[in-house]
């Protein structure tokens, strides 16, 4: 193997790394403040990924290094390989405390996608305790016009957990 490559592959691994410990941080910050015993027990969690999944982790990258670096690229995919399992388990972990930023991912009104990162303010309203997201100016009025009987049916639509197992949004 080439140091090109052998460095190409490096980095790699060391974003799989920075990659673990982002979810951990981002797992960190989603611990709820406001609801004491579930904060606790997400810390307890979070602290197991922390002390055992994480360092485990760095050590099979570390081991995966040593081995590019020798020049023994199926061990070092054997180990890469145990990292990609490994993230997974941590993603998967992380994912039970992370609440979603809306409880929709489709416009309600319009049915189009909707990027959590750029709903400005004025596209927001709250429902029942969640935020609800619009794609458009006009969607969030819109939705104010609605029964609530209407809005509990829309929200139902545009949420992924009444997806279908072929992936289709009911309607």
């Amino acid at each position: 193997m080439n140091a090109t490559k052998r460095m190409s592959l490096r980095a790699a691994l060391l974003l799989a790394v920075v990659g673990a410990v982002s979810l951990y941080v981002v797992g960190v910050h989603a611990a709820s403040a406001d609801d004491h015993a579930a904060g606790k027990a997400a810390v307890v969690s979070l602290e197991a990924i922390h002390a055992k999944q994480l360092p485990a982790i760095e050590a099979t990258v570390q081991k995966a290094i040593r081995n590019l670096e020798a020049g023994r690229s199926q061990a070092a995919l054997a180990e890469l390989k145990r990292v990609q399992i490994a993230l997974t388990a941590v993603h998967k972990a992380l994912g039970q405390h992370v609440k979603p930023k809306f409880a929709n991912t489709v416009c309600p009104i319009m049915g189009a996608p909707i990027n959590p990162d750029k709903v400005a303010a004025n596209l927001v309203r709250e429902y029942q305790g969640q935020k609800v997201a619009f794609c458009c100016g006009g969607c969030p009025a819109a939705w104010d016009q609605l029964s609530e009987a209407d809005k509990t049916a829309k929200l139902k639509q545009a949420n992924p957990q009444t997806q279908h197992e072929d992936g289709q949004h009911q309607h």
